[in-house]
């Protein structure tokens, strides 16, 4: 927005925690899986 009467900006605040519980046999896979779309979000 180009307005010279508005003003616009971007408040980023963290939303929690995420957690992720993994299988001893394939933790890294499965943390992957787990992992991505927490990050996407």
């Amino acid at each position: 927005m180009d307005k010279p009467d508005m003003m616009n900006f971007t408040r980023r605040e963290p939303l929690g925690v995420c957690v992720a519980i993994t299988a001893w046999n394939s933790p890294l896979l499965l943390a992957a899986y787990k992992l991505a779309p927490g990050l996407a979000a």
